[in-house]
């Protein structure tokens, strides 16, 4: 009923367009990470390609407020704007999904994958961090890697890649262990 109205103002927009956390970065100087770099389609990602430029800027064509001539906003990046990527490789075979004009304008570090002993040596620092008793560390990480082993080895759950859950895990049974028995918060929060 608004939009037929004959008072309404067709010259200004019937929307308002919200920056999102690339627009916030690139506009205030910020720092941008862009987990999983090689998920998005590569459309989407070439539309980052002039932010990494030694001239870096970036063209905003979705916010129809602006009123630029050339129906796009013109945003020139700060000193301060700094990008940053991942991308997950399960082998290290597998071939990135990343275009060479994308590769070639980050700095490529490769990590190699965490093994069981490296997690709970970081398990075990972050329930020590919340006072939980020293002498149940052990056996609370020895049950989380138990159950952890049990669920990647059926097919069912298909855990390749749980460090993040892990460390929810943990996260949960550190807010919560002094308001339920730790063992039950194990898992509770399994």
């Amino acid at each position: 009923e608004r939009l037929t109205s004959r008072n309404f103002d067709r010259t200004k927009p019937i929307f308002l367009f919200n920056d999102g956390p690339v627009t916030m970065a690139a506009k205030r100087g910020g720092i941008l990470f862009l987990e999983d770099l090689d998920l998005p389609s590569q459309a989407v990602i070439e539309r980052l390609n002039s932010m990494l430029e030694p001239s870096p800027t970036f063209a905003l064509t979705e916010d129809i407020t602006s009123h630029a001539e050339k129906g796009q906003l013109d945003i020139t990046l700060s000193n301060q704007f700094q990008i940053f990527a991942s991308v997950h490789q399960e082998q290290a075979h597998q071939i990135l999904k990343l275009s060479p004009a994308t590769r070639s304008r980050f700095t490529e570090i490769y990590i190699p994958a965490y093994v069981e002993r490296d997690l709970q040596i970081l398990v075990k620092s972050e329930l020590n961090k919340h006072k939980v008793h020293i002498n149940q560390i052990d056996s609370l990480v020895e049950i989380m890697f138990s159950l952890r082993r049990k669920l990647r080895d059926d097919p069912e759950w298909k855990l390749d890649n749980d460090i993040q859950l892990l460390f929810r895990w943990t996260d949960f049974i550190t807010s919560h262990h002094q308001s339920i028995y730790i063992v039950d918060g194990v898992f509770v929060g399994g």
